[in-house]
């Protein structure tokens, strides 16, 4: 079944694990999402170019970010990642312009290439136990990273 690409609100069904790929991609018109405790893992650019979403509810249990799960969510101001979080893979937030404020928990193990692409304006707080790739943050002029134990 295909999404309805003009959907402005999403509600996650208590009991999903995992949002698919490409599930929400292009939804041009979204702009909340909010996801059940139950869900484990975002899927490849699950909600890659939803340009208006500005705000997630991420589910506690939260194990992984996919590739470009967030890619080109342009209006997404803020969201806050769970204790539990292993996972931010390649592009999961790329070209996420408003994103403004970050602290990544100590759970994430790996931070992927380009997870952070061209955000420009970000201060992100990353824990010193944390791997992340080489070009995390590229083009993101303007963005500042510390790190903390």
């Amino acid at each position: 079944m295909e999404t309805d690409k003009t959907i402005q609100h999403v509600v996650i069904s208590d009991g999903r694990r995992v949002i698919k790929k490409d599930e929400y991609s292009g939804c041009i018109e979204l702009l909340d999402v909010e996801m059940p405790d139950s869900v484990t893992d975002i899927g490849e650019a699950a909600f890659g170019g939803c340009y208006k979403l500005n705000s997630v509810k991420l589910s506690k249990n939260l194990k992984s970010i996919g590739k470009a799960a967030f890619y080109d969510c342009y209006e997404l101001e803020s969201i806050e990642l769970p204790e539990g979080l292993e996972i931010i893979d390649l592009g999961a937030f790329g070209k996420c312009f408003a994103l403004k404020e970050l602290t990544i928990p100590k759970s994430v193990k790996f931070i992927g290439v380009d997870a952070f692409l061209q955000c420009r304006d970000l201060k992100i707080r990353i824990p010193k136990s944390t791997f992340v790739s080489e070009n995390a943050f590229r083009d993101g002029n303007g963005c500042t990273v510390e790190y903390y134990e």
